[in-house]
């Protein structure tokens, strides 16, 4: 499961490899969410936690052969040995490096966590949330999927949704919209194919900037 409720459609801050203003990459994904939201167990692991100057508090999360580090918390919950759905922590905007409440998670491999080498974090994007007969990523698809059908005002639009890379997909009048895997991206319903009357918390996923790929 993901590690935040609504984790399709959040508003996102950086990006993975994307140049911050105190990096050359960013090493994970920041989600832009209130302060208190609680942040799941995605899977059963075992976690510890420390507060330090950049990341405030953080949760180094074990699962298998990789290492998630949740920071920014404004406080923990449940630690140690956790199952999936088990609320670890919240979010807050603790350490330097936070400017306003969002969780900064990112996702290393061979249990191992190099800040160095960038090879060696995975994109929580594009990592699998889901395990095997596991439905729960299936139904947020679904949610959202219905969520952006209501708002357009052709009611035979299609969606694909590509659980490997992220990549969301409009598909009407026999062409291919690519939406991206921001929900920024998303937004793009606006203008062309999207219904004005959006309410304000569906408003700030609305963009102006033409961002789709025709193919």
């Amino acid at each position: 499961m993901h590690p935040l409720k609504d984790w399709l459609i959040l508003r996102r801050g950086y990006v993975f490899r994307e140049r911050t203003s105190y990096s050359k990459r960013h090493l994970g994904l920041d989600l832009i969410t209130d302060e208190g939201t609680p942040i799941y167990a995605p899977f059963n692991g075992h976690t510890t936690t420390l507060t330090g100057n950049e990341g405030g508090k953080t949760i180094w999360f074990y699962y298998e052969d990789k290492i998630m580090r949740f920071m920014h918390l404004s406080k923990f919950g449940k630690t140690g040995q956790v199952n999936e759905g088990d609320i670890m922590g919240f979010v807050g905007s603790t350490g330097s490096l936070s400017t306003g409440p969002h969780l900064h998670l990112d996702i290393s491999k061979h249990r191992k966590v190099d800040i160095n080498d960038i090879n060696n974090f995975i994109n929580p994007e594009t990592f699998c949330w889901k395990k095997q007969n596991d439905n729960t990523i299936n139904m947020e698809y679904e949610e959202l999927k219905e969520k952006l059908r209501s708002h357009f005002v052709e009611k035979d639009v299609r969606f694909n949704f590509d659980q490997e890379t992220g990549e969301v997909w409009i598909v009407n009048n026999k062409r291919r919209y690519k939406l991206g895997t921001r929900p920024d991206d998303i937004g793009i319903l606006g203008a062309k194919m999207c219904k004005e009357n959006l309410s304000p918390e569906e408003r700030k996923y609305k963009i102006t900037e033409d961002r789709t790929k025709v193919l």
